[in-house]
């Protein structure tokens, strides 16, 4: 009783974490060509220069743990271990946590807390199909498990499947009221009903919980987005950078102001980031034609390469967003964005194979993005400007 109601309490604790697990994983897959997501070599594990100095202390306490730990100690590391993946964007960190869960990765009898943490690492790796086995053995042991619930629900809204994701929310009926509100406001957010979804996120930025203040303003600068508001959107994306700094918010913060034509503000927006992939394409997108911009996409050349070496085709919308706006290689950007599109349907990939279909005059996906635009209800501001013909396919 004691031991279930500790890891309750670590769930309730890290509700941003899983909330965000969306932005977890588009941190973590953003162009992660070059990274191994194994289990990390002990001589490497802290010379890692993306990580922070917390980050890097979680891992040299991993380096030095010695005998086989608790599994609630185990899934904190692990829980910590994303959580710095978050901060810092280093998709690094989900290699991290899964050698900190050990001998317990992969045993469907492991506890549940740690199984929660192993879907968490599957589905940000774009494992959704053994995220979605290991979760639904979690709820069918607890079905009122609130970190099983958050963390399916994340899974099927990036895969588009929205009436499974509030269903998901739904399960949350025996949690406290604020983790529900803030996983009902993101499928309201990704069946088009914004303004609900700005209701829900407004009331927490007001009156919610301290430690998920930002994560809310951060879902709050995604729906201003959608709707077109960029001036909100940055607004919001400001205050929860000043609650929290976070990698993925601060991405999000410079696609705003690229969205609106300003990227010597997104420039400045990334000066202080960690040089991860996914700042790195930004940097190549908004100044490509100064050294920054250059440095930038050679680096991503180098790591596309790698990443093809190995035979690696998980990443594929970023692939195609470098295809597309870096390397202004449109055939390839439409065939990464085909495979991309079998695989996560969301907004921005909805908006990614309709910019590769308009390069590449392909009326016929145009029509077939229409088509789900219309089942869905997904409202996007910058998916209606390419599917209008008012947008730029190029970013760049």
């Amino acid at each position: 009783m004691m031991k279930a109601r500790a890891f309750r309490v670590l769930c309730l604790k890290t509700i941003g974490l899983v909330l965000a697990a969306l932005a977890l994983l588009a941190v973590t897959a953003v162009l992660a060509f070059a990274v191994e997501l194994q289990h990390p070599d002990r001589d490497t594990l802290v010379e890692d220069r993306l990580l922070s100095p917390k980050a890097k202390a979680d891992v040299r306490a991993l380096v030095a743990m010695t005998g086989k730990p608790s599994p609630m100690r185990a899934a904190q590391r692990a829980q910590e271990l994303l959580q710095a993946g978050r901060r810092t964007g280093d998709p690094r960190t989900l290699g991290y946590a899964q050698a900190a869960l050990g001998d317990w990765w992969g045993d469907r009898n492991a506890p549940i807390e740690v199984r929660v943490m192993q879907a968490t690492i599957e589905q940000a790796r774009h494992d959704f199909d053994a995220a979605r086995t290991t979760l639904k053995g979690v709820l069918h042991e607890d079905p009122d498990h609130p970190q099983g619930w958050l963390t399916l629900a994340a899974v099927d809204l990036v895969q588009g499947r929205l009436e499974d994701a509030r269903n998901d929310c739904a399960g949350l009926v025996h949690t406290d009221l604020v983790t529900q509100m803030i996983c009902l406001a993101q499928v309201d957010a990704a069946e088009g009903k914004l303004d609900q979804a700005r209701v829900l996120l407004g009331r927490l930025t007001q009156a919610g919980p301290p430690a998920l203040l930002a994560t809310a303003n951060s879902l709050l600068s995604e729906t201003e987005a959608r709707a077109g508001n960029w001036h909100e959107a940055e607004a919001a994306a400001r205050k929860s950078l000043q609650q929290d700094e976070d990698h993925y918010t601060r991405v999000l913060l410079a696609d705003v102001l690229l969205a609106e034509k300003r990227p010597a503000d997104a420039r400045r927006a990334l000066e202080s980031a960690p040089p991860t992939d996914a700042v790195l394409l930004r940097r190549a997108i908004a100044n490509p034609d100064d050294d920054i911009g250059r440095a930038a996409a050679n680096e991503l050349r180098d790591r596309v390469a790698i990443a093809l070496a190995r035979g690696d085709t998980v990443h594929q919308r970023e692939r195609a967003m470098f295809s597309l706006d870096v390397e202004h290689d449109d055939k390839t950007a439409l065939q990464m964005a085909q495979e991309n599109w079998k695989r996560q349907r969301e907004p921005v990939d909805a908006w990614l194979l309709a910019r590769a279909a308009l390069v590449n005059h392909n009326d016929a996906l145009l029509d077939e993005v229409r088509a789900w635009q219309r089942h869905s209800g997904v409202v996007d501001a910058r998916l209606n400007s390419v599917l209008k013909g008012k947008h730029n396919a190029h970013l760049a």
